[in-house]
Protein backbone atom coordinates (compact mmCIF):
# COMPACT_ATOMS: atom_id res chain seq x y z
CA UNK A 1 0.00 0.00 0.00
CA UNK A 2 1.35 3.53 -1.02
CA UNK A 3 2.13 5.40 2.66
CA UNK A 4 1.92 8.56 0.24
CA UNK A 5 -1.12 8.31 -2.16
CA UNK A 6 -1.54 11.47 -4.35
CA UNK A 7 -4.42 13.69 -3.04
CA UNK A 8 -6.30 16.51 -4.85
CA UNK A 9 -4.18 19.58 -5.96
CA UNK A 10 -1.24 17.88 -5.76
CA UNK A 11 1.42 18.58 -8.76
CA UNK A 12 3.91 16.14 -10.38
CA UNK A 13 5.96 16.18 -13.66
CA UNK A 14 6.64 13.11 -15.99
CA UNK A 15 10.25 12.15 -15.89
CA UNK A 16 10.29 9.34 -18.36
CA UNK A 17 7.76 9.21 -20.86
CA UNK A 18 5.08 6.19 -19.96
CA UNK A 19 1.62 5.33 -21.76
CA UNK A 20 -1.54 6.36 -20.11
CA UNK A 21 -5.40 6.89 -20.95
CA UNK A 22 -5.99 10.48 -22.61
CA UNK A 23 -9.86 10.68 -22.08
CA UNK A 24 -12.20 12.99 -23.93
CA UNK A 25 -14.99 14.72 -22.35
CA UNK A 26 -18.15 15.40 -24.96
CA UNK A 27 -20.81 17.62 -24.68
CA UNK A 28 -23.16 15.09 -25.35
CA UNK A 29 -23.87 11.18 -23.69
CA UNK A 30 -20.12 10.24 -24.55
CA UNK A 31 -16.91 9.99 -23.11
CA UNK A 32 -13.83 8.58 -25.55
CA UNK A 33 -10.07 8.40 -25.11
CA UNK A 34 -7.16 6.21 -26.16
CA UNK A 35 -3.71 5.38 -24.75
CA UNK A 36 -1.19 8.24 -25.71
CA UNK A 37 2.52 8.35 -24.57
CA UNK A 38 3.20 11.22 -22.22
CA UNK A 39 6.04 12.77 -23.03
CA UNK A 40 8.69 13.69 -20.27
CA UNK A 41 8.14 17.48 -19.04
CA UNK A 42 4.62 17.06 -18.91
CA UNK A 43 2.98 18.51 -15.48
CA UNK A 44 0.10 18.00 -13.95
CA UNK A 45 -2.27 18.40 -11.06
CA UNK A 46 -4.20 15.08 -9.73
CA UNK A 47 -7.86 16.56 -10.07
CA UNK A 48 -9.84 14.59 -6.95
CA UNK A 49 -8.41 12.36 -3.71
CA UNK A 50 -8.77 8.46 -5.56
CA UNK A 51 -11.15 6.05 -3.73
CA UNK A 52 -8.86 3.47 -1.39
CA UNK A 53 -9.47 0.63 -4.18
CA UNK A 54 -8.14 2.92 -7.01
CA UNK A 55 -5.43 1.78 -8.96
CA UNK A 56 -4.54 4.96 -10.90
CA UNK A 57 -5.92 8.87 -10.40
CA UNK A 58 -7.22 11.31 -12.72
CA UNK A 59 -5.57 14.39 -13.46
CA UNK A 60 -5.46 17.84 -15.81
CA UNK A 61 -1.60 18.65 -17.62
CA UNK A 62 -0.78 21.92 -17.36
CA UNK A 63 -0.82 24.49 -19.13
CA UNK A 64 -4.19 22.67 -20.33
CA UNK A 65 -3.77 24.03 -23.57
CA UNK A 66 -0.13 23.44 -24.63
CA UNK A 67 -0.16 19.53 -23.86
CA UNK A 68 -4.22 19.77 -25.72
CA UNK A 69 -2.88 19.56 -28.92
CA UNK A 70 -0.04 16.83 -27.82
CA UNK A 71 -2.42 14.50 -26.61
CA UNK A 72 -5.49 14.76 -28.31
CA UNK A 73 -6.20 14.30 -31.74
CA UNK A 74 -7.48 17.33 -34.20
CA UNK A 75 -10.69 15.56 -35.19
CA UNK A 76 -11.61 15.40 -31.60
CA UNK A 77 -10.41 19.01 -31.09
CA UNK A 78 -12.12 20.42 -33.61
CA UNK A 79 -15.30 18.78 -32.77
CA UNK A 80 -18.19 20.98 -31.85
CA UNK A 81 -19.10 18.72 -29.13
CA UNK A 82 -15.29 18.37 -27.85
CA UNK A 83 -15.64 19.27 -24.10
CA UNK A 84 -11.81 18.94 -23.28
CA UNK A 85 -9.68 16.09 -22.08
CA UNK A 86 -7.96 14.33 -18.97
CA UNK A 87 -5.40 12.32 -18.81
CA UNK A 88 -5.97 9.20 -16.08
CA UNK A 89 -2.18 7.69 -14.26
CA UNK A 90 -1.88 4.22 -12.78
CA UNK A 91 -0.33 4.54 -9.61
CA UNK A 92 3.01 2.28 -10.70
CA UNK A 93 3.91 5.05 -13.01
CA UNK A 94 3.17 7.84 -10.88
CA UNK A 95 6.06 6.44 -8.75
CA UNK A 96 8.45 5.24 -11.21
CA UNK A 97 8.01 8.04 -13.59
CA UNK A 98 7.17 11.14 -12.11
CA UNK A 99 8.26 13.26 -9.34
CA UNK A 100 5.73 15.17 -7.09
CA UNK A 101 6.58 18.89 -7.15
Amino acid sequence: MNKNPPRKGDRYVVLKEFEAIVQTQWFAPFSGGDYRLLPAGLEFVVTADPPPVATAVGCKPEPFERWEAVLVEESDRTDELYGGYSVVIPFKYLATHCARQ
